[in-house]
């Protein structure tokens, strides 16, 4: 009944820190904490895998955690958005306004306007009022900021928000479905349809070589998993713009290639006073090196062979 159903819910959120064979035996039964080849959760998880689409979140939660794959991705556990995730949606509200304002039309946006979007898209989120308070007059400083010091009267926007493996868009990796949002699309060379894919980021500014994981800062947060990556796609954040390419190389209704991809760090608009953006080119062997490492980690996802490596459960 849907009264049964909202009373699992409240349980499953009240064990949010639990261990994903608690999490299990609530969803499933309490024989599910003791897992077997047989098991109800297993033939369950084997139900989802069969037509699981792969995010680049989902992949690099899978090579960084993969309890906190099976626990975000696959069992999809509710929970309450962060507070600076639930910012970091309202300032992408803000942003995507702005690139969309440019792709249609080239008219500015005024600042008014521009804070008034992040004021709607923050009231949505679940906030405490003191949360609301402190995260609205951030995003105001930072889009004030921002907006100052960046000129899109110049830049060739051509798409924002841009969603591949959605409805009619699809992208296939064999049998693999694909899925991702980019945040905006720009122009390189319109003539050889060339773009460039821009990722906003909300977060703390990381530098060129933190991202390339050159820093023995980045390395050490490294999984033991993604060491033994090939240095290309060694790191989250050059596996997300390498994924986006992908993308657009598998769905056939995205003519254009991305070549190149960008980071812009928007936080650094207000504490540094500049803009910090990081260009990467993105090369075919990445890519190639990226579809080998999708391949084997959706044949573990599928064959659950990654369930051993989550000590919570046994076989």
């Amino acid at each position: 009944s849907e009264l049964a159903h909202q009373t699992q819910i409240k349980e499953v959120d009240a064990q949010l820190q639990s261990t994903p064979a608690e999490v299990a035996s609530i969803l499933i039964g309490p024989e599910a904490s003791k897992l077997s080849v047989d098991s109800k959760l297993e033939a369950y998880l084997r139900q989802i895998v069969g037509e699981f689409p792969l995010s680049i979140t989902a992949l690099n939660n899978y090579l960084r955690d993969p309890s906190r794959f099976l626990y975000q991705n696959l069992l999809a556990m509710p929970s309450a958005k962060a507070p600076h995730l639930a910012y970091g949606t309202a300032m992408h509200a803000a942003l995507e306004l702005l690139g969309s304002r440019r792709a249609r039309s080239g008219d500015p946006v005024g600042e008014d306007e521009l804070l008034a979007r992040f004021d709607q898209q923050l009231q949505r989120e679940l906030l405490t009022d003191v949360d609301r308070v402190r995260r609205q007059q951030r995003g105001h400083e930072v889009l004030r900021a921002y907006s100052a010091l960046t000129d899109l009267t110049t830049a060739s926007v051509w798409r924002t928000e841009y969603k591949i493996g959605y409805a009619s868009s699809a992208a296939f990796l064999d049998d693999i479905r694909l899925t991702g949002r980019m945040d905006r699309l720009d122009w390189i060379d319109e003539t050889h349809k060339a773009v460039r894919v821009i990722d906003y980021k909300t977060g703390s500014p990381k530098t060129k070589n933190e991202i390339l994981v050159a820093t023995e800062t980045a390395r050490r947060e490294l999984s033991e998993r993604e060491r033994s990556l090939p240095e290309g796609i060694r790191g989250a954040y050059q596996r997300q713009l390498l994924f986006y390419r992908l993308l657009a190389q598998l769905d056939r209704s995205f003519e254009p290639d991305i070549t190149l991809g960008t980071f812009d760090f928007v936080e650094a608009a207000l504490d540094s006073e500049k803009l910090v953006q990081h260009t990467f080119t993105l090369s075919d062997k990445a890519v190639e090196e990226l579809k080998t490492l999708i391949r084997t980690v959706m044949s573990e996802i599928r064959s659950l062979k990654f369930l051993a490596d989550i000590p919570e459960f046994t076989a």
